[in-house]
């Protein structure tokens, strides 16, 4: 059985060609007890091997030096900031001496919350107060809009009407959004309601959304009214509306 005390090299062979959970189990150790040495001394050959997934877990055991010249590249690989910041607060301020990838922070965690199913009640209505307080701030308007889906409620029209207002004016991001959409609805029960009241409409956001909506009507067998639907916004004031639903496929 190979331990921590027996330095590094014996670790280097295990890690070659140890089974994931190993691996994870070994790393955990390795933050946990403030190995600095093992973390400096494996973290370049385990990204090497393994990608950026798995250095990242062990960049909050590395020294300040080595977390420096990774973090710009592993910082988006980071599933908690907040043990790399208790041990190298520095490297929150300063990246390769240039200020924090705040932004990319944001998103990775905007991203990593998107992936939750159905947050509770609690959780959506934080989830929201974090956007509104991002979205004053122009460069965090994209992860604010992905934070906000996270938090809105399909079927509640006045949330999704919320998510509109933010995406109104920035189609680009609005078509993100409702490639987003798109998916989570995939899990979600028929909204045809909601869809219908997008529809009528004529921002290119309420079509676009509308259009997530009416996917839904794919794994019905296009019943008439989600035809109906599609049909509607293929006239659809906005040429970008008109374009993606003239692509649907009613079969």
């Amino acid at each position: 059985m190979v331990t921590l005390d027996g330095g590094l090299e014996p670790l280097r062979e295990l890690l070659t060609d140890a089974p994931q959970e190993t691996r994870r189990r070994l790393y955990r150790a390795i933050v946990r007890r403030r190995r600095t040495d093992l973390g400096d001394g494996l973290v370049d050959a385990i990204r090497a091997r393994y990608g950026d997934d798995e250095a990242a877990r062990l960049l909050p055991a590395c020294g300040a030096a080595t977390s420096q010249r990774l973090l710009p590249e592993l910082g988006y690989a980071l599933g908690s900031w907040e043990r790399l910041a208790r041990r190298h607060p520095e490297a929150g301020v300063r990246v390769g001496g240039r200020d924090r990838p705040a932004r990319r922070r944001v998103e990775t965690i905007v991203a990593r919350l998107g992936e939750q199913v159905r947050p509770g009640a609690a959780v959506r209505g934080t989830l929201g107060t974090a956007a509104t307080a991002m979205s004053t701030r122009d460069a965090f308007v994209p992860a604010a809009a992905g934070l906000l889906l996270a938090a809105t409620d399909p079927a509640a029209a006045g949330e999704v009407d919320r998510l509109v207002r933010l995406v109104g004016d920035r189609p680009v991001l609005a078509v993100g959004i409702a490639r987003d959409l798109t998916r989570r609805l995939e899990r979600h029960e028929p909204l045809l309601a909601v869809a219908e009241r997008l529809a009528a409409r004529p921002g290119t956001a309420d079509g676009l959304f509308a259009l997530a909506y009416a996917a839904q009507g794919k794994r019905l067998g296009w019943p008439a009214a989600w035809r109906e639907l599609v049909e509607q916004l293929r006239e659809h004031p906005a040429e970008e509306v008109r374009d993606r639903a003239l692509e649907a496929r009613l079969e």
